[in-house]
């Protein structure tokens, strides 16, 4: 049986090794500088995220075990028409263990964030899909954005 909970701090090191899998996962190999500063960076968001509510976690755990993650990263802006609240989410880290894959887990800890998210007063939630989760996302209600997503690597 499954049960989907939501992160409290004292996942911390669980939503550590998550968030690594998940890098390892979607960048390969990183070199030891970098995973020195992710390390050294996590801990303490994830602790302080869990703290002031910028920062959510959902878990599907089948006996005890995790099996499918979802994070959302929430953002104060200043409000808009697009979003009157301010609060904008970002869904990072959905991820699942490759031997539970289409079984449903991934779409239930999404659809926890999407709940807890609008408790929250989130007005939109943007995620950048990979191929293999466009579907899931459409099934879920996101749309494709019209305007692009571009970035500036410092």
């Amino acid at each position: 049986m499954v049960a989907i909970r939501t992160a409290h701090q004292g996942d911390i090191e669980l939503l550590v090794r998550l968030r690594m899998d998940y890098i390892a996962a979607d960048y390969g190999e990183i070199s030891p500088s970098d995973r020195e500063k992710i390390l050294a960076q996590l801990p303490g968001y994830f602790w302080q995220g869990l703290e002031d509510k910028s920062f959510l976690a959902v878990f599907a755990e089948v006996d005890g075990n995790v099996v499918s993650t979802a994070y959302l990263a929430i953002c104060n802006k200043p409000a808009s028409v697009v979003f009157p609240t301010g609060k904008t989410g970002t869904l990072l880290n959905v991820i699942t263990d490759p031997q539970h894959r289409r079984k449903g887990y991934a779409s239930l800890v999404v659809s926890r964030i999407v709940e807890e998210a609008r408790k929250l007063g989130v007005d939109s939630i943007d995620l950048t899909a990979t191929q293999a989760g466009k579907s899931l996302y459409d099934q879920l209600g996101f749309q494709e954005s019209t305007r692009p997503e571009m970035r500036l690597r410092m």
